[in-house]
C-alpha cells in the first residue's frame, strides 16, 4: 500500500513548497498525504466523511500524525470555501484516493495549471463522471490516472520504512488471524471499530 500511495505522489509532481488536498482518509490517503510532506509540499489538507463512527474518527484524528495541516469534514464544512479560504486560486495539486465521484470535487479547488492524480476506483458500476472539458482546456488542469504499480517503488517504500520515515504501527492498528477474519473486515466495512488498517496474521 505505501507503495501505491508513493506512485501517486510522485505522479503528482508536487513543486516545492506546494500546497496538496489529499481526497479520502484511508491508509492510501493517509500515507500519500505523509509522502507529499516529504516530497516538499509545504501545506497538505486532507478530507474525509464526518466523524460520525469509530473508524473515521481514529483516521481523521490520526490525519495530523501523517502531516496534515487542515483535516476538513465532508458533511460538516465545505470543502471549496475551506480551501479557497487559504488558497483563493486554488491549491497545486490534488491527489484523489476517495470514489471517483470527487473528482468533481477536485476540479473546484485546484489552479490555474495545476495537476489531479487519482487512484480512488468505484468496482459497483460508478465509475463514471461528468467532467467540464472546457474547463481542464482553458484552465490547463492535467489529470494523471494513478495504476497500482508497487513492485517498481517497493526498494524506495521499504526503505522509507526502515529508516522510519514513513511509521507503518500508525498505519496498522489492528492484526487479525482467521478466525476473526469475518468480524474484523465487517468492522472495517461498517466502521464499528477504530481501525486505520487491518492486517490478517496467520497465526491470528
Amino acid at each position: 500500500p505505501l507503495a501505491v500511495s508513493l506512485t501517486s505522489v510522485l505522479n503528482a509532481d508536487i513543486p516545492l513548497g506546494g500546497s496538496v488536498l489529499v481526497l479520502g482518509p484511508g491508509p492510501l490517503g493517509l500515507m500519500a498525504a505523509q509522502l507529499a510532506k516529504l516530497r516538499g509540499a509545504g501545506f497538505v489538507a486532507i478530507t474525509g466523511l464526518a466523524a460520525n463512527n469509530p473508524r473515521e474518527k481514529a483516521r481523521l484524528a490520526a490525519a495530523p500524525e501523517f502531516g496534515c495541516d487542515l483535516v476538513i469534514e465532508i458533511g460538516k464544512q465545505d470543502v471549496e470555501e475551506e480551501i479557497k479560504r487559504r488558497f483563493p486560486k486554488g491549491v497545486d495539486r490534488v491527489i484523489v484516493s476517495a470514489p471517483p465521484k470527487s473528482l468533481p470535487d477536485a476540479l473546484k479547488v485546484i489552479r490555474y495549471g495545476g495537476l489531479i492524480t487519482f487512484f480512488g476506483i468505484h468496482l459497483g458500476g460508478q465509475s463514471t463522471v461528468n467532467i467540464d472539458i472546457n474547463d481542464l482546456i482553458f484552465r490547463k488542469i492535467t489529470l494523471v490516472p494513478t495504476f497500482a504499480e508497487p513492485a517498481i517503488n517497493f526498494p524506495i517504500s521499504n526503505r522509507l520504512l526502515k529508516d522510519g520515515l514513513v511509521d507503518a504501527s500508525k498505519i496498522v492498528t489492528h492484526t487479525f488471524g482467521f478466525d476473526d477474519a469475518v468480524a474484523t473486515i465487517t468492522a472495517n466495512l461498517d466502521g464499528s471499530l477504530p481501525i486505520i488498517k487491518a492486517v490478517m496474521l496467520p497465526n491470528g
